[in-house]
């Protein structure tokens, strides 16, 4: 009753004990409700084991006058603690169900004295976060079924550590001139928040850096909204920060702003926290991990170079040159070297490929070690070997065309890039074709021409002619494909005498319309000559008049007036046939 037991026994049967073997008792048979004790008489003759390892004892009691837990007794007689070796097995629960069973915690304070810390629960675990850093709490647990609440076992005391938070800041690189940001990061431990902080920070006093300021953006405490304030000591400086959002959990707290000297010397230069306050409280452990500000001895661009990421790296090779033709670093893939210092200037990055077919997803990259971010990313898209060229810094270079006859001339340039565009090399920018026998050179290249047509009638555009020995391949469009044209017609081979491989396209065409004509460097040809005739479209003959006979139809017409030919010589018949 309240968790002590009765004074009458409910059932009782006799045992025989046997010496050195254990006292079995089966079918008894009893039926009890709620918890139950079993019990045995001992006497100087006949005793019960004990284990003495299963200490605090819970459950084991003993009746001297009246019940009492053998735990109090132990102690009280200076007797082993332990829990009695009486089992039983075999029972079966009939009419409750374990999941209407309830748990009461209780918690001891400094004198002893036992409250409710968690009550009707029913789980049977139970976290307390209500605790000091190493200070000693006992515990006990209590079952409640039907509104009945059984006796509280022997407790389970504890002694909690110290809590530990973590206070740690980034390795920054910086150069003269140079500003920085370096990362104050937390990890509050598992089950800690807190609503205020403050630290302090040193100490750059021997150090040509300037502390700017705070930047709060995208950090825990700029997440929150709390506020903040500064107080600088030109050589150090104290934060605080408090809000009504608990801060949980780890992350980076803030960030410290500080500009380098343009006269500072290559140096590391250290950051600690100290005097650092959690919630107000010194009941914290702290660990700390110093930050710094590192300026590497390099005036130039402080960089990484790589080339990584693809198939057939034993392929890959490539060099990188100066402006002066200074080879300043060669390699393969994969390659990484995190310890360039390059002087700002314009770079030719030679690229080559064993197979021919491309660096297959093989990038090379420079990697800004200062400012953490990639400034070159280049890549042989196919073929044996290509060349890009890159400014890196601030060199006063520029790079574009330099041909003064090319369509976009750059007059600022100071070194050519490969990019002039010329008269032809696009269709906005095609070369007018002239007609007859005056011809127009072609360079071989894909190269654009276009043709206003002068009358209603045909245009023959050709290579069909003697001492013509290049293999060409042409395309008609109505307009420039950026504009929607559309191919009119085309030729590859057209078979004539002398040369199989020349080209021939007729087509009809509009008086005041524009044609472009696109020699397609498909065979690669060299430079040749080609051709432009345009010709009226000739009218049908006239009075055509059908009469029917026994057998037959008779027809008489008028002829057309004069022929009118398109070039001066008229014995010079059209090449080719009209239409396509």
């Amino acid at each position: 009753v309240d968790g002590v037991p009765e004074d009458t026994y409910t059932y009782d049967t006799f045992i025989t004990t046997e010496e050195g073997v254990w006292t079995g008792v089966n079918d008894l048979g009893w039926t009890f409700q709620g918890d139950f004790l079993l019990a045995i008489g001992v006497s100087t003759s006949v005793g019960v084991a004990i284990d003495a390892s299963n200490s605090p004892s819970m459950h084991s009691w003993m009746f001297l006058d009246s019940w009492g837990t053998w735990y109090n007794a132990s102690m009280e007689f200076g007797l082993s603690d332990g829990e009695f070796g009486i089992r039983a097995g075999g029972v079966t629960s009939v009419g409750e169900n374990i999941d209407d069973i309830t748990f009461n915690v209780y918690k001891s304070d400094i004198n002893g004295y036992y409250w409710l810390v968690s009550g009707d629960q029913t789980d049977t675990e139970y976290m307390d976060y209500d605790v000091y850093n190493e200070t000693e709490y006992c515990y006990t647990v209590t079952s409640v079924l039907d509104d009945t609440e059984g006796a509280a076992g022997y407790p389970a005391c504890a002694t909690t550590g110290l809590l530990t938070s973590t206070i740690s800041m980034e390795n920054v690189l910086g150069l003269p001139g140079d500003t920085v940001a370096v990362g104050v990061s937390i990890d509050m431990g598992d089950g800690y928040s807190i609503n205020s902080y403050e630290m302090s920070f040193g100490d750059w006093s021997d150090f040509d850096i300037e502390f700017l300021g705070i930047d709060t953006s995208g950090t825990l405490t700029g997440q929150l909204g709390w506020l903040v304030s500064v107080n600088d000591h030109d050589t150090s400086v104290t934060v605080a920060s408090a809000g009504d959002a608990a801060m949980t959990g780890e992350g980076i707290l803030l960030r410290l702003r500080f500009a380098i000297g343009l006269d500072a010397e290559p140096d590391e230069i250290t950051i600690f926290p100290y005097d650092v306050l959690l919630n107000e409280d010194d009941d914290i452990g702290i660990m700390y991990s110093d930050g710094s500000i590192v300026i590497p001895e390099c005036a130039g661009n402080y960089v990484t170079i790589y080339c990584d990421g693809g198939e057939w790296q034993s392929e890959v090779s490539w060099s990188l040159l100066n402006s002066d033709g200074d080879e300043v670093a060669a390699g393969g893939a994969p390659y990484y070297e995190s310890d360039f210092c390059l002087p700002s200037d314009i770079y030719f990055l030679h690229m080559y490929d064993s197979y021919g077919d491309g660096w297959q997803g093989n990038i090379w990259g420079v990697y800004d070690n200062v400012s953490e971010s990639e400034v070159v990313s280049l890549t042989l898209e196919n073929g044996e070997e290509g060349l890009e060229i890159f400014v890196l810094g601030d060199a006063e270079h520029f790079l574009g065309c330099m041909d003064p006859d090319a369509i976009n001339y750059n007059a600022d340039a100071t070194l050519d890039d490969g990019s002039c565009i010329y008269n032809g090399d696009l269709c906005s920018a095609a070369i007018e074709a002239v007609e007859g026998d005056a011809g127009n050179l072609a360079d071989g290249d894909d190269e654009w021409f276009s043709y206003t047509a002068t009358m209603n009638g045909y245009i023959t555009v050709t290579t069909c002619h003697a001492d013509q020995p290049e293999d060409t391949d042409v395309y008609i469009y109505s307009g420039c494909p950026d504009d929607n044209g559309y191919i009119i017609d085309s030729n590859d081979d057209f078979n004539c005498e002398g040369n199989a491989y020349a080209s021939q396209v007729t087509i009809p065409v509009e008086s005041g319309q524009t044609y472009f004509i696109l020699w397609d460097d498909t065979w690669t040809p060299g430079p040749f000559t080609w051709y432009l005739y345009e010709v009226l479209l000739q009218d049908g003959p006239e009075n055509l008049i059908a009469a029917g006979g026994i057998g037959s139809v008779s027809l008489e017409w008028d002829p057309a007036s004069p022929f009118s030919s398109f070039r001066d010589d008229p014995s010079i018949p059209l090449a080719g046939s009209f239409g396509s």
